[in-house]
């Protein structure tokens, strides 16, 4: 009973996720994804395939295993299951993978070019979004690239397709997935006019280091809550 509650809950938190997605403007149409895995890394969840994020309902997200086996749900997976999955495989530590068609940072992805850090912000990512090479989509292929290039960050281009961003929520992988657009278009904007400033790697480490205690601590955040 409390596995399937938490099922329930990861279901509604990628539906939320993936519609925030498009409204903020990260996506078009059905381009992009959100998955979550459980926390016995059992069980993931995914967006399906070719359904409008308007229409997602939580009790028929698709529900596989570990291996891409469809366990539950109405419809098809998302056609980028295998790599959301080479993700979980290989990052213990996150939880939910946002993958998003996003203009500045496609467009980047397009060029070839890292996104460099012009912005302390991007530190939510890493030190520099780097590029994957291309592979066909919805390929192994495409998933070894991705891993590979995302390293031990939380974000990476795919070259001539688009952006993955993790976090250990959905919410979080979304807010990185919206730190790298912020912070491509700055590039783009800042190289319209000139030669921008990159912040060194020390400083990116620096700013990840506070990053770990930003917003408000959680006992703080539950009493004021307690309290109305």
């Amino acid at each position: 009973m409390k596995e399937l509650r938490a099922l329930q809950e990861l279901a509604r938190s990628v539906v939320e996720t993936a519609q925030q997605m498009e409204v903020i403007g990260l996506v078009e149409g059905t381009a992009g994804n959100v998955s979550c895995i459980d926390e016995s890394r059992s069980y993931a969840l995914i967006t399906p395939t070719g359904v409008a994020y308007s229409d997602l309902d939580a009790a028929e997200l698709p529900i596989v295993d570990l291996d891409g086996n469809l366990l539950s749900g109405k419809y098809v997976p998302s056609s980028e299951l295998q790599m959301h999955l080479e993700v979980y495989r290989t990052r213990p530590d996150v939880s939910s993978v946002v993958h998003t068609h996003s203009r500045f940072a496609t467009t980047f992805a397009v060029l070839n070019r890292p996104i460099e850090a012009v912005h302390y912000v991007l530190a939510f990512a890493g030190a520099s979004v780097e590029v994957a090479p291309y592979r066909t989509y919805g390929t192994k292929e495409l998933g070894e690239c991705c891993v590979d290039a995302l390293g031990g960050r939380n974000a990476v281009l795919l070259q001539n397709h688009g952006v993955i961003a993790v976090g250990n929520t959905a919410p979080k992988a979304l807010n990185v997935a919206q730190v790298v657009e912020y912070t491509a278009e700055l590039l783009w904007r800042a190289q319209s006019i000139g030669t921008p400033t990159v912040l060194s790697d020390n400083e990116m480490e620096r700013v990840a280091q506070k990053f770990v205690s930003y917003g408000q601590p959680q006992e703080t955040a539950a009493s004021a809550s307690d309290q109305g």
